[in-house]
């Protein structure tokens, strides 16, 4: 039996990858992008069947994203994902971010700037 090979697109050392070897704990097989040649890189996306990835407008070249129309989830690991160029991505690929992972510190911030405003802080100081 083949496992799923989750394609990586960024490179986070040696911790990260043992961290997220220990986490697949063979139910899936990940491939670190950044450590293949470009034959190799293009095989592992034609065969992916998820991609962990930050940035794809970023860590994907530009005619990669023509590989990976048959993935089954392209995963986001940052906050938010309006940055990212999402129409370059074939059409119909699930689609999964972690958005709202800082919103009770950015609310936090938010409320803390608002009553630095109202203090006047910047033109009183």
């Amino acid at each position: 039996m083949t496992l799923p090979t989750v394609a990586i697109t960024f490179d986070a050392g040696d911790r990260a990858r043992a961290l997220v070897q220990a986490r697949l704990d063979g139910a899936a097989t990940p491939v670190w992008l950044v450590t293949l040649d470009d034959q190799a890189r293009a095989a592992a996306l034609r065969t992916a069947t998820a991609i962990l990835t930050r940035d794809t407008g970023r860590e994907l070249r530009p005619h990669e994203p023509d590989l990976i129309g048959h993935v089954r989830l392209v995963q986001f690991m940052t906050a938010g994902i309006d940055h990212i160029p999402l129409s370059r991505l074939p059409a119909g690929i699930p689609i999964a971010g972690n958005g709202g992972a800082f919103a009770e510190g950015m609310a936090e911030h938010a409320l803390a700037m608002i009553l630095a405003a109202a203090k006047r802080l910047f033109i009183e100081h």
